[in-house]
C-alpha cells in the first residue's frame, strides 16, 4: 500500500461569509471586472451534492463574465447524456471551457491534467469522497493546485461555542426567574412579613463552608470547541482510532450525520492540530505507508522515476501559511445602513400617463437585461433578474405621487439595490421625468398689486377699525356703563325699618283686620301698609312725593308716601 498524500495540493477550509443561496462565496473564481481579451481564468471544478445548486451556481458565475464568454462555465451532472458529458470534458481539457459545476457524475476516470482549483460546496460528504474530489486537482506534471472546502457556519467550532454560551445564559436566566417567582409565591402564602430564607440546595450536594463561591460546571460545548492540552502524540493516536472506527458527529440537520474526520478537518486548529493535513494523514495512515514507488519504477536512477517522483510540497494549508490564501476569501456582508421609511402611496386609479410610464419601464428593463446579461440567461431567468415586477410597480406608484425627482428619491422609494442605483439611476430618473416632469417653478411677482381687503366699519359708531361687537367701540362701552349703573341702583339694600306686629300677614288679611288705613304721613304705621299695584304706584310717584320701597320679612314691597316738606 502506498500513500495517497498530495503535497502538491494546498488545503484550505473556511466558512461561508455570505448567504449560501447567493453563491457569492465563489466570486474569487472569476476576478472582478473580467472582460473579453483578459488572460484566461485557471480551470476549476466546484462539487455539489445537488443538481439545482450546481445550475444556480453556474448562473451566478455567468453574471461575472461578458455575454460572449458565458459558455465558458457549464454545469455537469447525471441528467445529461453521456455524449454531452464527454464533449464537455474534452472541451475543458482543450481549454475552451474554464469551469464546471458538477456532482458525483464527474468522478472516477475523469482525468483532466490542467485543473488548478477544486472547491467542495458545504461539508456534505465523508473524508474518502472529499479526498477523491480534491484529487481531481493538479494532475499534470509539476502543476500545483488548491483544494478548498466551503462550510456553513454551524459546522465551525466558533459558532458551536457561541451557541452553547448563549444557551447557558438563557438557562441561567430562566433558572433565576423561576427561583424568584417561587420565593415571591412562598412569601405571599406566608403573609407573616418574615425575611426570605435562602433557597435550599440539593441534599446530596456537599458544599464546604469555607468556600465562598459555588462552582458551576461549564456547559459541554463539544470536543472541537477548545484546543486540546494533551500531548500531540496522544491526541493523534486517539484521533486515528476514532477515524478507524468511522465515528460520526450527530448534527441537528434532519437525516444528516457528519464524519468525525471531516469535522476535525474543519476545526483542526481547535482540537490542537497546527496543520490541516494531519487529519487526512491520520485518516488514511499515510505516515505509516511507503512512499517510494518512484524508486521501484526506475531502479537505474538514484532519484527514481522522474514521472512518479512525489512533487515538492507547496504551501501545505491555510493554517501553516495563511498569507498565501488571502485571495480565496471574500469580504463579509456589510449590514446595509438604516434608510428612512418609504412613503405611503394611497390607492389611485392609473391614468394614461401612468400606463405609458409602465410600458416604457418594461421596455427599458427588457433592453437593458439583454445588454447586461446574455440572451440565454434572460430566457432562463427572465427580465426580472434585472428588476422585479414589484419594484417596477413601486416606481410607477411613486412617480404618480411625485415622489421620484432625483436619484436619492429613487434609492429611498424604489427598493433597488445600491449597485443598480449606481449603474442605472440616471437613466431611470430621466425616463420618469419624461412622463412626470417636475412642477413649474413659481412665477415672478407681477406689476398688478394684490387686492387688499377693506377694513371693518362699526355699525353703531360708524368708525373704521372695529365692528359693533368689539369692546373698543365707544357706543358699546357707554351702553355697558349705563347697564352697570342701573343694576347698582336696583340692588342697593334699603335701611332697616321697624315693621308692625302684623306686617307678616298678607295684605288681603291685614286689610280685613284693620279699621282703616294708616295715616299717610306716618313712617311707623300701626297697621300694615296698603298693597299698591305697580301701575298705581307709578302714578302716585308722579303725582305725590317720593315713594320709598321698604321690604318686609315676606319679601312684599309696600309703598309709604313721604310727606311733603313743611318748609
Amino acid at each position: 500500500m502506498y500513500s495517497n498524500d498530495r503535497p502538491d495540493i494546498r488545503l484550505m477550509s473556511r466558512p461561508l461569509a455570505l448567504p449560501a443561496n447567493s453563491f457569492r462565496d465563489l466570486a474569487f473564481l472569476i476576478p472582478d471586472g473580467f472582460r473579453e481579451g483578459d488572460l484566461p481564468i485557471p480551470p476549476f471544478l466546484v462539487f455539489f451534492d445537488n443538481t439545482k445548486e450546481a445550475e444556480k451556481a453556474v448562473t451566478y458565475l455567468r453574471t461575472r463574465l461578458p455575454d460572449s464568454l458565458s459558455k465558458k462555465v457549464l454545469w455537469f451532472h447525471s441528467t445529461m447524456t453521456q455524449q454531452y458529458r464527454e464533449e464537455q470534458v474534452e472541451a475543458m481539457r482543450q481549454g475552451s471551457v474554464w469551469g464546471l459545476c458538477c456532482t458525483d457524475a464527474f468522478g472516477m476516470g475523469m482525468d483532466i491534467a490542467n485543473i488548478e482549483t477544486v472547491v467542495q460546496w458545504k461539508a456534505t460528504c465523508d473524508m474518502c469522497t472529499l479526498w477523491q474530489r480534491f484529487g481531481r486537482c493538479a494532475r499534470g506534471a509539476r502543476l500545483r493546485g488548491t483544494a478548498i472546502l466551503l462550510v456553513e457556519k454551524k459546522d465551525t467550532a466558533e459558532e458551536r461555542q457561541t451557541k452553547a454560551l448563549r444557551a447557558a445564559k438563557r438557562k441561567e436566566k430562566t433558572a433565576k426567574v423561576r427561583v424568584g417567582t417561587k420565593r415571591r409565591a412562598s412569601s405571599a402564602l406566608r403573609g407573616d412579613g418574615q425575611p426570605k430564607r435562602p433557597a435550599l440546595a440539593d441534599r446530596n450536594l456537599m458544599i464546604r463552608e469555607d468556600s465562598p463561591d459555588l462552582e458551576i460546571d461549564a456547559p459541554d460545548i463539544g470536543a472541537a470547541a477548545l484546543p486540546e492540552t494533551r500531548p500531540l502524540h496522544a491526541l493523534k493516536e486517539e484521533r486515528r482510532q476514532l477515524y478507524a472506527d468511522r465515528t460520526v458527529v450527530e448534527t441537528k440537520a434532519k437525516g444528516r450525520e457528519q464524519e468525525q474526520a471531516v469535522d476535525d478537518y474543519i476545526n483542526a486548529k481547535h482540537i490542537g492540530f497546527a496543520c490541516r493535513r494531519i487529519v487526512p494523514t491520520l485518516y488514511f495512515n499515510n505516515d505509516q505507508k511507503q512512499n517510494n514507488s518512484h524508486l521501484l519504477c526506475d531502479t537505474t536512477a538514484p532519484d527514481g522515476c522522474t514521472r512518479c517522483i512525489p512533487p515538492p510540497p507547496c504551501g501545505c494549508c491555510d493554517l501553516c501559511k495563511p498569507d498565501e490564501f488571502l485571495a480565496y476569501h471574500v469580504p463579509a456582508a456589510e449590514r446595509p445602513p438604516k434608510t428612512s421609511n418609504k412613503s405611503n402611496i394611497k390607492p389611485y386609479k392609473m391614468s394614461t400617463v401612468d400606463f405609458d410610464l409602465k410600458n416604457a419601464l418594461q421596455e427599458w428593463r427588457r433592453r437593458t437585461a439583454l445588454i447586461k446579461f446574455n440572451a440565454s440567461t434572460v430566457r432562463t431567468l427572465g427580465v426580472r433578474i434585472l428588476m422585479s415586477d414589484n419594484i417596477l410597480a413601486r416606481i410607477v406608484d411613486c412617480a404618480h405621487a411625485g415622489k421620484l425627482t432625483s436619484i436619492e428619491d429613487l434609492s429611498k422609494e424604489s427598493g433597488l439595490t445600491k449597485d443598480r442605483i449606481n449603474e442605472y439611476g440616471d437613466e431611470l430618473v430621466k425616463l420618469i421625468l419624461v412622463y412626470h416632469p417636475l412642477p413649474a417653478p413659481p412665477t415672478a411677482v407681477t406689476d398688478n398689486p394684490t387686492r387688499k381687503r377693506a377694513p371693518p366699519r362699526c355699525r353703531a359708531c360708524l368708525n373704521v377699525g372695529h365692528n359693533s361687537s368689539s369692546r373698543s367701540c365707544p357706543k358699546r362701552a357707554e351702553a355697558r356703563q349705563n347697564t352697570t349703573r342701573n343694576e347698582d341702583i336696583e340692588n342697593i339694600p334699603p335701611a332697616t325699618i321697624a315693621s308692625h306686629s302684623d306686617s307678616r300677614l298678607m295684605p288681603n288679611q291685614a286689610r280685613h283686620r284693620e279699621s282703616g288705613p294708616p295715616p299717610l304721613a306716618s313712617f311707623a304705621p300701626l297697621g300694615p301698609a296698603p298693597f299698591i299695584p305697580a301701575p298705581l304706584a307709578h302714578h302716585l310717584s308722579t303725582t305725590t312725593s317720593t315713594v320709598h320701597h321698604i321690604p318686609t320679612q315676606l319679601s312684599y314691597y309696600y309703598d309709604y308716601p313721604r310727606p311733603p316738606d313743611p318748609s
